[in-house]
């Protein structure tokens, strides 16, 4: 297994990033706040050495979605933390200046699925199949 070498330093834009996390705000099925779950694997992620681009740190002023685009190139791989409503998102139930959408369309594009990691938040999505873009291009 590689070894990873905790990074000391605040990340910047053209950090070498491992992994960057895709995910919705909004809470899931059970009422839980997905995005405070994801905090906690981000946390959980940094604290093992791996560098990671997440929203809460990397998303300030008015390059949004200029600093999402630079996340992805930089990353090694996407990880897509799927619920029922960022599947909704990125159908563009939203409309097309969501950033579950953005973010999901830019990764498929430029990382295809062979380099997107998928993790299923919400137990009823397992065995059922997904709609629109992410059940098109996620297994």
């Amino acid at each position: 297994m590689a070894s990873f070498t905790p990074s000391t330093s605040a990340p910047t834009p053209d950090d070498d990033t491992e992994a960057f996390l895709t995910h919705t705000w909004k809470n899931d099925s059970s009422g839980e706040n997905n995005h405070d779950r994801v905090a906690l694997i981000h946390k959980e992620l940094k604290s093992q050495g791996v560098k990671v681009w997440f929203d809460e740190e990397r998303m300030q002023g008015t390059r949004i979605v200029s600093e999402m685009c630079a996340g992805i190139d930089n990353a090694d791989c996407v990880v897509c933390f799927v619920t029922q409503v960022y599947i909704d998102k990125v159908q563009g139930k939203n409309g097309p200046d969501d950033n579950c959408l953005r973010e999901f369309d830019y990764a498929i594009q430029h990382k295809t699925s062979d380099r997107i990691i998928t993790v299923v938040m919400e137990p009823e999505l397992f065995g059922k199949p997904w709609q629109g873009p992410v059940g098109m291009s996620l297994k």
